[in-house]
């Protein structure tokens, strides 16, 4: 048998139980809402901060890499006479092509020959196109 509900007294006022309820959930909900949110932006906040901060030392990894390779070519050219050495930007834009496809997982035998032709081009000890 199904029996209606009691009203209550609160405040002076009757309330039904079951609308009691309901409002007593609404603050609760709000609350779970509010602590989503905030996770929710906090988590976001992390990944964008960990993209960047990966970002800046790949870079950091391909320009100390291009700087030291350069260093190393200055070093054996100064043992041949007449010897051109690739300005920097060639050795960065290689090492920086390098970082980008293992990256991106394309680092093929393919994407390195491609790479190393670019690179023989770039210093000036490949084929010209």
């Amino acid at each position: 048998m199904h029996r209606a509900p009691q009203p209550s007294c609160l405040d002076g006022k009757l309330i039904k139980e079951k609308e009691l309820i309901n409002e007593a959930y609404i603050p609760l909900i709000a609350a779970l809402i509010g602590a989503v949110i905030g996770s929710l932006s906090s988590v976001i906040t992390i990944w964008i901060q960990s993209h960047y901060q990966n970002k800046r030392d790949r870079n950091r990894l391909a320009v100390d890499a291009a700087i030291e390779d350069h260093k190393a070519a200055i070093e054996i050219g100064k043992g041949h006479a007449g010897a051109q050495i690739a300005p920097l930007t060639a050795f960065l834009h290689y090492h920086f092509k390098y970082l980008q496809l293992l990256e991106t997982d394309g680092l093929s035998e393919k994407a390195v020959k491609e790479l190393n032709a670019e690179r023989d081009r770039l210093f000036g000890t490949g084929p010209e196109e």
